[in-house]
Formats: C-alpha cells, sequence, structure tokens
C-alpha cells in the first residue's frame, strides 16, 4: 500500500496521490498509438510541442509547482472570459447556427458555475468536492478593429473544413485567428486529423503554458458545439467543457493511471486508463492504491466519460485555473483584465458612453414564410432601450433585444436599429440586408444546361478566388459546342476550392419519376501526385443551407486513366458521366445544385451536360450499345431539328418526343441506319410546342439515347 497525506476541503478529508513519476514521464514517453483513439488531442499538442521545444519542460514544471503551491484570495470578482468562435465553413452544416453556439454558452456558463442540471446525480463520495468555478463565458463584442461583432466569426474557407492537427492551416486563414491575449479562440471545424494517427479526435486545446500568438485557442468539431442543430446531443456540450479546462492549465484525471499526481489536483482520484469510464459505471474503481479508496470521478469534466456523465470540477481543479488566469507570463491574466472586458471586447458594456448600434440575423437568406431571429449586437455603452424597424415583414417593429419576424413576400429587404442609453443614441440601417425568396420557386424541374449560350447563365451563380474560376470554353465539349472548365493549372494553389450554383426551381413537378442529376465530366490527373477533387451539395431551403450528396477525387473523378499533363478531352469518349438520386428530394420546392472542385494544382477539369430530370445524359450505360455519341441541333430551335446519331453498327430504332413528365407527344420508327453519322429530321410544327424543354428519345434493341432539347418559338 502506498502511503498519503490528507488536507480537508468543506470539512472533509480528501487523499493526496503521491508523486510517483516525474512530471510528463508518461506524456513524453506517449506514442500516437496509445492516444489515437482519444476524444481529446491536447495531449498530442502538448507532446509536439515539447518535441519542437524541449526547453519549455522546466518552465512548465516551475508553473506547475506554482499552482500546487497557490491560495485564491478570499474576496475575488468572477472572472469573465470574452469569446470568439470562427466557423470555419464551405456552406455546408458546419457553418453552424448562432443559436447552435449560444447553446454551447450557455452549456459552459452552467458547467463552470455549478447550475448544471445533472449536478444532482453526482454521487455521494463527491457532492462535497463539486466546485463552483465562478467563471462566465460571454461571446465578444467588439472586434479586433474596434467594431461591433457578435463574437461569431464566419470564414468561408478554400482549403476546407477539416484541420490536419500538425500543422493546423485554418488557423492561419486571413481572418481566422484574433489576439489570443484578449480573445478565447474557438475554431470550429469538421474533421480533426491528428497527424497519421488512427481513431477520432473530438477537439483539442492549447495549454497555457504553451501558447504562441499564432496557435492559441481551442479547436472542436461542429456537431460538438452544443446540444441542437449538428450536434450530438449524447455529448451534452461536454467536449468544449473539457477543453477549456485544458486552455485553463488543466490535465486529464487519468493523466498517470492510477500511480502519480500528473493531473496535479490531489482531489481528484486516480483513474487506470482513458477509457475506464466511458460508460460511468456506478461502482468503478480502475485504481485501489488510493487512501481511501474512492471510485472513479467519472463526474469530472476532465475524464473521458460519457458527456451526460459529467457534471464537476473540484476546488483544487476550480484553484489551478484561478491560478492560470491570474497569471500573467505562461497564464490568462489579459484576457480577464478589465481593460480587456470594457475596452477591447466589449462584453462588459460601460455605462459612461452611448452605444453603438449593431445586430445580425439568425440567416440572410430565407424562403418566405419562413421565421428570422434578430439579435441585437450592439457594443461599447450599455443598452437601456431599443426600436427594431422591418420593412416589409408580418411584424414591423420590435423593442424586444432579439425578436423573431416572418417575410411573406419575396423580395429584399432592410433592417434598421436604433438603440440609447442616458449619454446617446446610434442608429444602424443595414441595406439589402434580408433576401427572401419564393418558397416554391419560379423556375420549373426539369432543369437541362450544356452552356451553349455562355456562363454563368441566368440564375446561376459563380464564385471565384484570387480571380479565378469557371468559365465557358469553346474549346471542347461533350455536346454542342461549349463546355465548362477550371483551368487549373500549378498556377491555382493546391487546396483552394472553387464552387458554382444552379439556379433555385421547383423539383415537385418530378415527384414520382425517379427524379436524378447527371452531368459530364473530362479530367486526367496530371501526374500520381494530383488527385483534383470533385464535390456536389444540394440545397432545400433556398440556399440557406447544403448537403453533400457526392465526392470523387483521383482516378474516381478522372474520365481518362492515363495521366495526361494538361489533358483536354478529345472525343466524347473522353467524359464521364456521374448519376445522383434525388428521390429523396423529390418534395423541395425550393432546390439548388452546388458543385465545388478542390484545386490539386494539376490538371484542368471540364464539365457539361448538367441534366436534372428523369432521365439521364446522353447514352444509357448498357454494355454492348451501338450508339457513339448523340446531339440535336440547333439548339435551342424552332419548328425544325434533327436528331445526328452516330453508331458503331447498322441498327434501327424507335425515336419519340417526350414532355418533361415523360409524356410522349411524338413516336417513329427510324428503319435500318448504316453504321456511322445518320441524321434524323424532326418536324415539330404539328406538335404545337409551348416555350421549355423537352427530350428526344431513340430507344433500340438493349439500349436507349435521351437527349434535351429546348424549344425557343
Amino acid at each position: 500500500m502506498n502511503s498519503h497525506s490528507f488536507g480537508y476541503i468543506c470539512g472533509k478529508a480528501y487523499k493526496v496521490k503521491p508523486l510517483i513519476k516525474p512530471l510528463f514521464s508518461a506524456l513524453l514517453l506517449f506514442g500516437f498509438g496509445s492516444i489515437a483513439a482519444q476524444p481529446c488531442g491536447s495531449d498530442i499538442w502538448l507532446q509536439n510541442f515539447l518535441k519542437e521545444h524541449p526547453e519549455e519542460l522546466a518552465r512548465i514544471k516551475a508553473l506547475d509547482e506554482g499552482a500546487r503551491q497557490y491560495k485564491p484570495s478570499a474576496v475575488r470578482s468572477k472572472y469573465i472570459i470574452p469569446v470568439v468562435f470562427h466557423v470555419i465553413h464551405t456552406g455546408g452544416p458546419e457553418n453552424i447556427s448562432k443559436e447552435q453556439i449560444l447553446d454551447q454558452i450557455r452549456i459552459l456558463n452552467q458547467d463552470f458555475n455549478l447550475t448544471n442540471p445533472n449536478k444532482s446525480k453526482i454521487r455521494t463520495p463527491f457532492k462535497t468536492l463539486a466546485a463552483v468555478a465562478d467563471i462566465e463565458f460571454r461571446l465578444a463584442r467588439i472586434d479586433p478593429n474596434g467594431n461591433c461583432t457578435d463574437g461569431i466569426n464566419r470564414v468561408y474557407s478554400p482549403l476546407g473544413v477539416n484541420v490536419d492537427q500538425t500543422t493546423e492551416d485554418v488557423k492561419f486563414i486571413s481572418g481566422a485567428k484574433w489576439d489570443y491575449r484578449r480573445y478565447l479562440n474557438i475554431w470550429v471545424v469538421s474533421n480533426i486529423d491528428n497527424g497519421g494517427g488512427t481513431g477520432t479526435i473530438l477537439g483539442y486545446a492549447v495549454f497555457p503554458f504553451a501558447t504562441s500568438a499564432a496557435r492559441d485557442g481551442i479547436v472542436v468539431r461542429h456537431d460538438r458545439v452544443g446540444t441542437i442543430g449538428t450536434a450530438v446531443p449524447s455529448d451534452s456540450g461536454r467536449t468544449l467543457t473539457h477543453e477549456i479546462g485544458h486552455w485553463l492549465g488543466l490535465y486529464h484525471t487519468f493523466q498517470d493511471g492510477c500511480f502519480g499526481n500528473n493531473d496535479q489536483c490531489d482531489d481528484t482520484p486516480p483513474v487506470a486508463a482513458q477509457f475506464s469510464n466511458a460508460s460511468c459505471p456506478a461502482n468503478g474503481n480502475s485504481c485501489t492504491n488510493d487512501v481511501p479508496d474512492l471510485p472513479d470521478q467519472w463526474e469530472n469534466y476532465m475524464d473521458y466519460s460519457d458527456g451526460s456523465c459529467m457534471a464537476m470540477f473540484t476546488p483544487k481543479q476550480r484553484d489551478r485555473m484561478w491560478y492560470f488566469l491570474g497569471l500573467s507570463s505562461g497564464g490568462r491574466a489579459q484576457n480577464v483584465s478589465t481593460t480587456n472586458l470594457t475596452t477591447n471586447t466589449g462584453v462588459v458594456p460601460q455605462t459612461s458612453v452611448a452605444p453603438v448600434a449593431n445586430f445580425s440575423a439568425s440567416r440572410l437568406v430565407v424562403c418566405a414564410g419562413d421565421p428570422v431571429r434578430f439579435f441585437d449586437e450592439s457594443c461599447k455603452g450599455l443598452v437601456s432601450a431599443r426600436s427594431w424597424s422591418f420593412p416589409g415583414a408580418s411584424t414591423p417593429s420590435s423593442t424586444l433585444e432579439s425578436p423573431s419576424v416572418i417575410y411573406q413576400t419575396p423580395g429584399v429587404y432592410s433592417v434598421t436599429l436604433v438603440v440609447q442609453n442616458s449619454k446617446g443614441s446610434n442608429q444602424v440601417t443595414k441595406s439589402n440586408y434580408i433576401t427572401v425568396k419564393p418558397a416554391t420557386a419560379n423556375l420549373k424541374s426539369p432543369l437541362v444546361e450544356s452552356f451553349e449560350s455562355g456562363f454563368p447563365g441566368t440564375g446561376w451563380t459563380s464564385y471565384t478566388v484570387n480571380g479565378k474560376g469557371w468559365n465557358s470554353t469553346q474549346a471542347v465539349a461533350h455536346y454542342g459546342q461549349q463546355s465548362l472548365v477550371l483551368p487549373i493549372t500549378t498556377a491555382f494553389t493546391a487546396g483552394l476550392r472553387y464552387a458554382f450554383e444552379t439556379p433555385q426551381f421547383d423539383l415537385t413537378p418530378l415527384k414520382g419519376q425517379s427524379p436524378k442529376l447527371s452531368f459530364m465530366v473530362a479530367y486526367a490527373r496530371k501526374d500520381a501526385n494530383t488527385n483534383e477533387a470533385l464535390r456536389v451539395y444540394v440545397s432545400t431551403n433556398c440556399g440557406a443551407s447544403w448537403t453533400q450528396v457526392l465526392e470523387r477525387s483521383g482516378t474516381g473523378l478522372a474520365s481518362v486513366t492515363s495521366l495526361t499533363p494538361g489533358f483536354a478531352p478529345a472525343s466524347q469518349a473522353e467524359w464521364k458521366r456521374f448519376n445522383i438520386s434525388l428521390t429523396p428530394y423529390e418534395n423541395a420546392t425550393n432546390f439548388a445544385v452546388k458543385f465545388e472542385l478542390e484545386s490539386a494544382a494539376g490538371n484542368p477539369v471540364y464539365m457539361d451536360d448538367i441534366n436534372i430530370s428523369q432521365y439521364f445524359t446522353a447514352v444509357e450505360d448498357i454494355p454492348g450499345t451501338p450508339v457513339i455519341a448523340a446531339e440535336v441541333f440547333p439548339n435551342p430551335t424552332q419548328e425544325e431539328a434533327a436528331l445526328r446519331i452516330s453508331l458503331r453498327e447498322p441498327c434501327q430504332g424507335n425515336m419519340r418526343i417526350l414532355d418533361p413528365t415523360g409524356r410522349i407527344l411524338h413516336s417513329e420508327n427510324s428503319g435500318m441506319l448504316a453504321a456511322g453519322t445518320n441524321t434524323l429530321p424532326l418536324n415539330l410544327k404539328k406538335l404545337a410546342l409551348k416555350q421549355g424543354v423537352y427530350f428526344i428519345q431513340f430507344e433500340g434493341a438493349g439500349f436507349k439515347v435521351v437527349k434535351p432539347f429546348t424549344f425557343a418559338p
């Protein structure tokens, strides 16, 4: 049995764990294999830091010794920490709502002040050891430039939404990092790579004693923020509680297993290993060498227990956090200074100055009839009264701090906020701020685009990066005379993303007809090390959010298997068709598709014949088809057109003209066609067609060709 000493907190005995191993001996000996499965990557970050800066170990030991000797003042104010969430996104689900972030702030303030509802479930041995950390988190109200902010910094990321823990590229995107001495930086991403290890990391933090201006803060997955929106409910928002514990100097309770005291807090029972308490065993006791022999404290936020079980910090953990909050060198004192809270970040508004009006909205693009919530984000002076003006909304005015209104009529609307206190008033109007689109789009499916009239066409949107983006080209085409190209060369930075969107349209005319999206791509890899990547997203809510439905890269994207620098397709055989079922979205009355290409600084990528209908683009994938190519010309057409079809061998078939619903308007037998190119004339006068998109179908034994054309009288 090991020897122990005892102290007293709140009249109860607590155990002091023996210092068996040198500080950080376990950490420095950790291999990536032993920590690969952990949900928290803070140990990995610290391990990498100490590899790069071994001289820092002595300073960290000295700080830990200072924390052990620290005795907090009996009288002190609550610590307030200004926070900024950098939401790194590409318009997908990782672009989480403000409501989800506010939900996380609520959880943090409950957890650090022992007002969390589940504190009642803390087991008897630990009830008196649950400490009030007396720390409050507030979203920043003033940004680094002195302007009002809501503390949420949305950054569209051409690098994507995943972070490599070894390079941390997202932290260096322009505008994605604020002064760590003023703000707690929290980067929200989709995925975290631990530098080649296996397993899933949910978040990681930089310790106060291992900080640097370039990297200080916390990285967390979007599905671990709060409990609503994209969050995993079972986590209960405790990933950030855990990581902020690290940011304030706390280690894991299992830091040195059953022997040692490497969490530096002797009122936390020893825990044998990382996942000893993953399922929160009622009588779990992974270490029996402590006196008194207490069960594992899986209620502790610094264990790896389920989020719903976490409920407490201990007094020693509280004191350790307070020590680093009061420490200027190697600590967080500048973050909580009075000047920082009032002048720099505005989280404590002043009564001696007039407020500066500012606001934000939950969504800037909505469908008619959907609610929009507004947030008063005024800064500097404390607001005593406010007045909102919402022209065009069902509720045209309000005095609430965070009103919710509905716009029933499509259009673009301005919003005004007036705020005041005894020192004065201020007003801000954001013109053309809210875009309201029809709940049912005016454009109806099907949607067929061959880019014969150039790009972008009416309703299409193209996004450029550094002046580069998708363009139409007459150099090559799968169908007709033009296609789209992203002319990637080595001048295109690897990792940057280039996107374009279709117009919004009503998909319901295709309901019950197995609607599908198909399109043609021509691409070859430049070499074995360059792999461009294509992602496809869909939106069903007027473009407010996007869901990824396809990703292909490298050989999966290539239409030609050979490595070909400077590739351009020489024939229709060098194009590849991609198909996506849209049946899950057939009830969408406002639907759009976004195509996003990630550069590898390799080869150009070509696209053509984007088709959203019950038919696939071009020739059906039936083995042995005699059809080489087919096209309708002219297109658009007026009274007469023709189907030009190239065959490998003689054959005959049935030619039909179909409307967008698949109804047969005309049918005739082609007779026997010769191998080679055949031209089949079409007389459209007698069909009394209305302006719109139609299809020509040529069907023979074991194959079918469907080609769209536009009738424009």
